[in-house]
């Protein structure tokens, strides 16, 4: 599965790297352990989350919304997703 996130490092021609990330939206990184939904909106097996709201963060087996994680930036979601160290077992019984 390929998973889609909208930011990266753009690599103009005649320029250095540039490293573009939405400020809602920041970057995962390798070794990140996060709980996402996502939609394979062009049906091209490459899915994407819709916003914010579609990114958790998973540590020491507990859930965190990603202003929970990121406390430096503006992260809009509903009040009823900000979710604070809810354990990822109870998290995953209650979509089932």
């Amino acid at each position: 599965m390929h998973v889609r996130q909208l930011g990266g490092i753009l690599s103009p021609k005649e320029n250095e790297p540039i490293l573009y990330e939405v400020r809602d939206s920041p970057l995962m990184k390798e070794g990140d352990v996060s709980l996402l939904f996502l939609v394979d909106r062009n049906e091209d097996g490459i899915y994407g989350g819709l916003s914010p709201q579609t990114r958790f963060i998973v540590k020491n087996g507990k859930v965190y919304w990603l202003g929970a994680e990121y406390t430096d930036r503006n992260i809009l979601i509903s009040e009823d997703l900000r979710i604070d160290g809810t354990e990822l077992e109870e998290l995953t019984s209650l979509l089932r």
